[in-house]
């Protein structure tokens, strides 16, 4: 289950003006305090989703594929094996072309990386976790670090967002 805090919703585009698929940055409640930036994340201390809604159908592979072209440059070097275990696995997970209304998300919490699928009517319809540190870094550096695929300001006003609306919670709670 995806941490309860959004930091960010936004949308993909690619090929010009298609937005291709939706994404969304969650971290748990209890460490939206200790985040100074998104980027913080990457350091792997801070229980974190990234959910991807489709919004259009993408032919198989192309997906696995797009995240080797991101993520490859991200990974350690000597770990490009690890990379393409995990991409053809995940593309076995998916099961054919990506489909409008399709979720997948991706799950990083203490080491792990909790990759599941979920079809239009949101029941998981499977799920896989890998123990890895340079695979859960990666993919998350591809939405968040310098170079993201996704413009940083959302996620950054987000995050300022989130902690504002933190804030004013717990003086509501203390003032009642």
């Amino acid at each position: 289950s995806p941490p309860p805090s959004s930091v960010c919703h936004c949308y993909r585009r690619r090929f010009g003006l298609f937005s291709v698929y939706g994404v969304g940055l969650y971290v748990a409640e209890d460490d939206v305090d200790s985040l100074s930036t998104t980027t913080d994340i990457l350091r792997g201390s801070t229980e974190a989703q990234l959910q991807l809604k489709f919004c259009r159908s993408v032919e198989d592979g192309t997906v696995s594929n797009s995240m080797k072209e991101a993520m490859a440059p991200r990974m350690p070097k000597g770990e490009e094996e690890t990379l393409d275990r995990f991409l053809e696995t995940f593309n076995d997970l998916i099961g054919g072309p990506a489909y409008d209304g399709l979720v997948v998300g991706f799950h990083w919490s203490a080491g792990t990386l909790t990759t599941f699928v979920e079809d239009e009517s949101g029941d998981s319809r499977t799920e896989l976790s890998i123990k890895s540190e340079s695979i859960p870094r990666a993919l998350f550096a591809v939405y968040i670090d310098d170079d993201a695929v996704v413009p940083a300001e959302k996620f950054i006003d987000g995050l300022q967002n989130l902690k504002q609306a933190a804030i004013a919670a717990a003086a509501d709670a203390a003032s009642n």
